[in-house]
C-alpha cells in the first residue's frame, strides 16, 4: 500500500474489489429495492 499512495492511483470498481479496498459497490437497488 505504501507504494501505491506515493502518487496518483485510480481504480475502476473490478481493480478496487481485486485490490481488496472494497468488498463490493452498493446501488440505490440494493438501498431501496427498486
Amino acid at each position: 500500500i505504501l507504494r501505491d499512495i506515493d502518487r496518483v492511483f485510480w481504480l475502476d470498481v473490478e481493480e478496487a474489489i481485486e485490490y481488496g479496498l472494497i468488498d463490493r459497490v452498493v446501488t440505490a437497488e440494493d438501498l431501496f429495492g427498486e
